[in-house]
């Protein structure tokens, strides 16, 4: 009825797949707690424990010997067995190059050519889409964590890793510190790591950034695809808005060279098939805009080229680089917690969506 509303993620989904009213659908990110995650005190010392050069808190730690046996597990098909068995040494051998699978569709036409090679076609009785997404999530995003931050292993540096898994996996465990609880040992944690790390394969703007950049952390973050789109998307969408564009073929067609550029650069991000029956790049940049881009960090983080990474040696270079240069990697945390504290607090989320309720009832009373 018109008093229901929604405020999150997933409007394109809820609005187009189940027909919810656009209008009552606020397009919201995760949020933080000033409350709970705020920087240390002037001259404040940090807790001896928890100082480090570089600090990285994940659940993605279990090695990947044990993770590739929980799937195995679950079939006892020795065809589908050897199926998994391929694409893990394929994921495995890309994580060593830098290679990384970050989509769906990438992960699919893996496990397609493993299918092939060994000689079957698994099917929806076979639980297809439900082995398509345990590798996706549940060996390979494990599996790139682990290679990236496995990149500075070999640095000298006093590291130290929060989370399951890290304690018992043998690469790591001499830089394992146990699981961090939420809230104050979380934010002593940020406070007393000269660099934290975020690694999110699918999107790196995330409760544990949003709550350590308010805590006053410095962060290095890897840049994923889609961590890369926000400014595509937001170039296209002030194009549209421009130039009055109310048609997907006219922008796709559009002779100018620039924006053609740009549609093939998101493509490239995102893999998006943007000739599809189903999606409408129009009605992307449109929920993309009302929601601020703040899905994207190259959008939602302030100071993000100067702190993302991409390669290995990106990261080797701006770890060196930041350790020396402590007034500049506290200026940026300071200018990082200041846009943090603008865009996703709760405070300012809950009076957005006050806003957003009272002005829908206003449109609807002009409408009545």
């Amino acid at each position: 009825g018109v008093m229901d509303f929604v405020a999150g993620i997933g409007k394109k989904e809820c609005t187009i797949q189940y027909d919810y009213p656009a209008e009552r659908f606020l397009p919201m990110m995760q949020l933080t707690s000033e409350a709970m995650y705020y920087p240390s005190a002037p001259g404040e010392a940090v807790e001896p424990e928890y100082g480090c050069d570089v600090s990285y808190v994940s659940h993605a730690g279990v090695a990947f010997d044990r993770l590739l046996a929980e799937i195995r597990a679950q079939t006892p098909e020795p065809g589908i067995q050897r199926v998994i068995d391929g694409v893990a040494e394929e994921l495995n051998q890309r994580c060593c190059r830098g290679d990384f699978v970050f989509h769906r569709e990438q992960m699919e036409a893996v496990l397609d050519e493993h299918e092939r090679r060994v000689g079957i076609q698994l099917r929806a009785m076979h639980g297809r889409e439900g082995l398509l997404e345990h590798l996706l999530l549940r060996l390979n995003s494990p599996l790139m964590r682990q290679t990236i931050a496995g990149w500075l292993l070999d640095g000298g540096w006093n590291l130290q890793f929060y989370g399951q898994g890290w304690q018992e996996n043998p690469r790591f465990a001499r830089h394992a510190r146990g699981v961090a609880s939420n809230g104050d040992q979380l934010r002593t944690i940020y406070q007393g790591s000269a660099i934290n790390l975020q690694i999110q394969p699918f999107g790196a703007v995330h409760s544990r950034l949003l709550d350590g950049l308010a805590s006053g952390g410095f962060f290095l973050i890897f840049a994923g695809p889609v961590d890369q789109a926000g400014r595509l998307l937001k170039q296209l969408h002030d194009y549209v808005q421009a130039r009055g564009i109310d048609d997907c073929e006219t922008l796709l067609t559009s002779p100018d060279e620039t924006v053609q550029s740009w549609i093939r650069q998101l493509r490239e991000l995102t893999t998006w098939d943007m000739r599809h029956r189903q999606f409408d790049l129009l009605v992307t940049l449109r929920y993309a805009a009302e929601a601020d881009f703040l899905s994207f960090a190259d959008t939602a983080i302030p100071h993000f080229d100067e702190v993302a990474f991409r390669t290995r040696d990106e990261l080797l270079n701006k770890v060196a680089y930041y350790l020396s240069h402590q007034a500049e990697r506290r200026s940026l945390a300071a200018a990082m917690r200041s846009g943090i504290l603008e865009r996703f607090t709760y405070r300012g989320g809950a009076r957005r969506m006050l806003d957003f309720v009272c002005g829908a009832w206003v449109r609807n009373d002009r409408r009545e």
